[in-house]
């Protein structure tokens, strides 16, 4: 972030300072306020400690804060904080009026406390965590309105007199800033980034010690169930045990996704059953389904919540195995999609393999970005490989990517590979750094060859993006390309592979003479892409027609001349 800032023009900078000091300072000042009208100082260490979800979800800093609340009141409290207790001491009296966390914001008629405390948390992560931090006098403009028009809201809430919190908001949006001023609303902001960043590691490195203690107890559970496998063989004759085709992979979505936690097994058909907990996992909500059938056990959280988090149990016959689903709250996107570019993309948020196709202008690109950009924040260590047959469009792929996802290009982590650099041994080292790289397709294949001075491994890339995948059939070099993966999975028996997103205006006919034909080579080419969906806009078709076009055969009959002089200048001749 920092980065971004010194490439802004002045106006940039001082609109980034005002939008921040009123989102991250004055609106802060006014939660603190509304948290004293509810929860007193003096007894608010006690409150929170009573509550077993606060209890165990704040962190120590906040912790320290509220220890420090009798002596200083809430002056240290920011708006994360305040959400979390009130949501939590407070729920259902100030609840949204739609609910909380929800993958929508409050609508501009719902304004309860709670809507707007749900709009501050809201506006407040924008701001922090949008990507870049380019904001127009229009944006200052809009956020303002919406900030004075919450304040004026607490202001009678609190029983405050008329224009006590909106003139700050209204003197902070109008009033000269010298640089003095700008810097240090500047300086508070980064403070706050990097302790946002802080806090980040510091969860990351809880996860991994989690994960290794896992590993670890993996590993004792494992010498446990060979002893009691040793015992049981002097008496009984050995069981068979469970061989995953697919094995259970643990699992990361955003508050409001759809997710699966599934596994596929070997040989015939067996009982199962999911637990969370000492709970069979069905009878915990009704958004969670158990669609196990045949070798697949699949289990399905609709709209999950942060309450669905957790380590999840399959119980197969007489053997278990566990598997750990996150759910993160949902940060603002960078990409803006149409109701119908929604539709297209939701096979791939799912994390499964899809084509999507939609004609010329539908923004198939941008639906690929965001795609990439969901995958990216679902997978810390993600690493996704956009590939175009030419450099020419290469490049223009490259540019968008860049001017879409700012903070990645500034960290120099979107790359683009030619082909005439492929004899490069710098490869595998920008492979390495990189989270987002355009190649075309022939640049990887001369990297994934066994022979290639430089090679890589096609499971080192999480998301592969093939636009213009229609070319994957025959001997073409998209088809080349996709041979790797299929080597990979079925000879190779491969346990992770990247997602694949295919891009195309038609999947095409190959020249198919009848519809049998047409039919026979899009399952070819979706077979090639080891794709069975195909992510096409069928509830929002009125609205893909007002951006693109669908042809049609129009016969147009042709009349004899009666006058031809160019035929009769022919049979002259002849």
């Amino acid at each position: 972030m920092a980065a971004s800032n010194l490439r802004l023009g002045d106006s940039h900078k001082t609109n980034f300072a005002r939008i921040g000091h009123a989102s991250q300072h004055l609106m802060s000042n006014i939660l603190q306020q509304l948290l004293a009208s509810y929860e007193n100082p003096s007894t608010i260490f006690n409150r929170v400690n009573s509550c077993q979800k606060l209890k165990r979800r704040l962190p120590v800093s906040d912790w320290k804060k509220i220890n420090s609340a009798l002596k200083q009141g809430y002056i240290d409290f920011d708006i994360p904080l305040i959400y979390t207790i009130l949501r939590n001491l407070h729920d259902p009296s100030i609840r949204p009026s739609r609910d909380w966390d929800l993958p929508v914001g409050p609508q501009p008629f719902e304004t309860s406390i709670g809507d707007d405390l749900e709009r501050c948390r809201r506006s407040r992560n924008y701001i922090l965590h949008r990507g870049n931090t380019l904001f127009t006098d229009q944006d200052v403009n809009d956020i303002f309105s919406e900030f004075e028009s919450i304040a004026e809201r607490f202001e009678k809430a609190l029983h405050k007199q008329p224009n006590e919190f909106v003139s700050e908001f209204k003197n902070l949006r109008t009033c000269s800033m010298d640089e003095a001023t700008k810097k240090m609303y500047l300086d508070n902001l980064q403070d706050l980034m990097k302790n946002e960043k802080v806090t980040l590691e510091s969860i990351q490195a809880l996860e991994i010690q989690g994960t290794q203690t896992e590993e670890r107890m993996f590993n004792v559970e494992q010498d446990l169930q060979s002893l009691k496998d040793t015992m049981q063989s002097l008496n009984i004759p050995n069981k068979e045990s469970l061989v995953f085709r697919e094995p259970l992979e643990d699992k990361t979505c955003f508050e409001g996704d759809t997710i699966s936690l599934e596994c596929v097994i070997e040989g015939g058909k067996k009982p199962s059953k999911w637990y969370k907990g000492d709970l069979a996992a069905r009878v915990l909500s009704d958004n969670i389904r158990d669609e196990s059938k045949d070798q697949t056990h699949k289990l399905t959280i609709l709209h999950a919540t942060r309450e669905d988090a957790g380590v999840y149990t399959i119980l197969i016959g007489d053997e278990s195995k566990d598997v750990r689903l996150i759910v993160i709250e949902k940060p603002p996107s960078l990409v803006e999609l149409r109701h119908y570019q929604n539709e297209l993309a939701e096979i791939a948020l799912r994390g499964e393999n899809t084509m999507i196709c939609a004609g010329t202008n539908a923004g198939k690109t941008y639906v690929a970005f965001h795609v990439i950009e969901s995958h990216l924040l679902k997978n810390p260590r993600g690493k996704v490989v956009f590939i175009n047959k030419t450099n020419v469009l290469l490049g223009q792929q490259y540019k968008r990517a860049c001017d879409t996802f700012t903070t990645l290009h500034f960290q120099g982590k979107i790359k683009i590979w030619k082909a005439d650099e492929d004899d490069s041994e710098n490869f595998e080292t920008e492979m390495a750094k990189a989270r987002l790289i355009f190649l075309t397709p022939k640049s990887l294949c001369n990297h994934l060859i066994e022979t290639a001075a430089t090679k890589v491994s096609i499971d080192i890339f999480t998301l592969i993006v093939l636009d213009e995948c229609h070319h994957t059939h025959d001997k073409s070099v998209y088809n080349e390309l996709m041979s790797y993966y299929r080597i990979a999975k079925y000879r190779e028996k491969a346990h992770r592979l990247p997602q694949i997103l295919g891009l195309t205006a038609s999947p095409g006919t190959n020249k198919a003479k009848d519809l049998s034909a047409a039919k026979d080579h899009l399952r070819k080419v979706m077979a090639n892409l080891d794709v069975t969906k195909l992510s096409v806009v069928q509830l929002n078709r009125e609205e893909l027609l007002q951006y693109t076009s669908i042809p049609e055969k129009v016969p147009i009959a042709s009349t004899t001349r009666k006058l031809d002089p160019l035929k009769d200048i022919l049979l002259g001749a002849m």
